[in-house]
């Protein structure tokens, strides 16, 4: 690993500072600008530092402002606590995924659609999590001295992680898209089977898993001209006409895998939430429970779904767009501050399906008691009245008017239908 303005590198700042405010901000400009630019010491090849002819905040770099420093203070306290932070949200995807594919795939609940789905979503999250950690692993191995086979690795990863989390958040939009059919059609139990969900998310799999593949061309490894270790780095045709290439490729995929499913799943949580206050104002109506229960209940959890996923993945697509129209302020000065953040909030995201399943589910939580807790354990404790107690918050913070029901044994239905 070489540092930009050191003797490794070459010096070609142009339009970067020599003093940066935040030290994070060095750190990540040294690092970005050594892993991805051409390597090569001619200055007439191009370069990743023609990506952006000037900064935009160029004068906030040597700013030395009070909000600037509350920033900093903040930026600095948190990477004291990020670690920790990843570590602890890492583990519970990690066991939360497996679990929620253990229950799901049990025989009352795999006949749903919505589950069926669900499952799908928490296998790409876990494969998320693996591929993170065998990165890390090469990382801890190696450290600096990057081998061909990790730099090859970090070429197939990137792909592996673009297409899981974009398939992850077209499986939602697919969830969203099959609840408001059922809500609207006359037909609702076609839309509940699982045989449309497995229908459309074989098809999600397909287009995304191709349109995915544009991210391959976009590296290459090579070894450094500086020092015996290889680098996975963007590809000499990319950063060609001011990376012109790279950058739209990258706001391509800001808006086919960032700002469409936010726009759908905003429209499919609108329409939602419409039939939901139907239905309510009908039941206050006729003082009466309707036929349509499973439907409402099962609605109002993937509201909950649905506010995660647009609470986490806007941010992120906003980011994303930014990072293809400003590449280099995007690197220099929005990262450091927001990156480490961000990693934590997506991997944190991946597991709030299985909390809002334990919540809102009684059934869920049934199958989850019957297959984890001992049995010893479930005659002394009353183990559910904690998540009940997190179902009652959560409905009250939806403001759902939900109300705890004991439903009889003989006709309880899969609280995902």
């Amino acid at each position: 690993m070489c540092f930009f303005g050191s003797s490794e590198c070459p010096s070609r700042r142009k339009h970067v500072p020599d003093k940066i405010q935040m030290p994070k901000m060095r750190k990540k400009l040294n690092t970005f600008f050594c892993q991805f630019r051409k390597m090569t010491e001619e200055s007439s090849v191009p370069d990743v530092l023609d990506c952006q002819d000037t900064l935009l905040f160029y004068d906030l770099y040597y700013m030395n402002t009070y909000p600037l420093n509350i920033i900093n203070g903040i930026v600095e306290f948190y990477s004291k606590i990020h670690v920790y932070l990843l570590v602890f949200f890492t583990l519970l995807d990690f066991f939360s995924n497996i679990s929620f594919v253990i229950v799901l795939l049990q025989k009352e609940l795999r006949n749903s659609g919505i589950n069926v789905t669900m499952t799908m979503i928490a296998i790409c999250n876990f494969s998320l999590v693996i591929l993170n950690l065998i990165k890390e692993l090469f990382q801890q191995i190696n450290y600096l001295n990057k081998t061909y086979v990790e730099a090859v690795y970090g070429r197939i990863e990137l792909y592996l992680s673009l297409y899981l989390s974009t398939m992850s958040d077209f499986l939602v939009v697919e969830m969203a898209f099959c609840r408001v059919m059922a809500l609207f059609s006359l037909d609702s139990d076609k839309w509940r089977d699982r045989r449309h969900a497995l229908v459309i998310s074989t098809v999600l799999w397909v287009i995304v898993g191709i349109t995915s593949a544009a991210i391959i061309p976009m590296t290459t490894v090579k070894m450094s001209s500086y020092q015996e270790v290889y680098l996975t780095t963007i590809s000499d045709v990319y950063i060609e006409n001011k990376c012109i290439i790279f950058r739209t490729t990258v706001f391509a995929f800001g808006i086919g895998f960032g700002l469409v499913p936010c726009i759908l799943n905003s429209i499919f949580f609108l329409l939602i939430l419409f039939k939901l206050k139907a239905y309510e104002a009908q039941r206050k109506k006729n003082f009466s429970r309707m036929k349509s229960f499973g439907i409402d209940h099962s609605s109002r959890m993937l509201k909950a779904v649905l506010i995660m996923f647009l609470l986490v993945k806007t941010p992120e697509m906003l980011l994303t767009l930014f990072n293809s129209l400003f590449m280099i302020d995007y690197y220099v000065f929005i990262l450091p501050m927001v990156g480490e953040f961000m990693q934590v909030l997506i991997i944190f995201n991946a597991s709030t399906s299985f909390i809002i399943y334990c919540t809102m589910s009684s059934q869920f939580r049934e199958v989850f008691i019957r297959i984890f807790v001992p049995t010893v354990i479930r005659g002394r404790f009353h183990v559910v009245f904690f998540v009940r107690i997190l179902h009652f918050l959560i409905c009250l913070a939806l403001q759902t008017n939900t109300v705890v029901v004991t439903a009889i044994a003989s006709t309880r239905k899969v609280a995902w239908q």
